[in-house]
């Protein structure tokens, strides 16, 4: 297991940075595990490295802003109605939970 997990819930945008620090942080001498949608496995694995282990966070947190009733709602409200919103939209990914165990989270 690793001695650090980078979790990241995002676009490509947010996941290109953060296989560039988990690249980084293996360099130093870190093991390290990202975390990211699985659309995003083959990029993580080219900035990253075959050093760095890939686990798969289910679903598309894109996809899900754009598709499900819960990004609709979102979309739909502001302030904090769209914070409450954003938390429905994140409760699935407790899926996560247990890939890192033991280790130090960076989100």
């Amino acid at each position: 297991m690793a001695d650090v997990l980078i979790l990241c819930c995002g676009s490509r945008g947010d996941t290109e940075p953060w296989a560039r620090l988990a690249a980084g942080l293996r360099e130093s001498g870190l093991r390290v595990a990202l975390a990211a949608h699985g659309e995003y496995e083959q990029l993580a694995a080219a900035i990253a490295g075959p050093d760095v282990p890939f686990r798969e966070v289910r679903g598309s947190l894109p996809r899900a802003l754009v598709e499900s009733p819960e990004g609709a709602a979102l979309r739909a409200r502001t302030g904090l109605g769209a914070l409450a919103a954003f938390r429905d939209l994140m409760v699935p990914l407790a899926q996560v939970r247990g890939c890192g165990q033991g280790g130090q989270f960076f989100t």
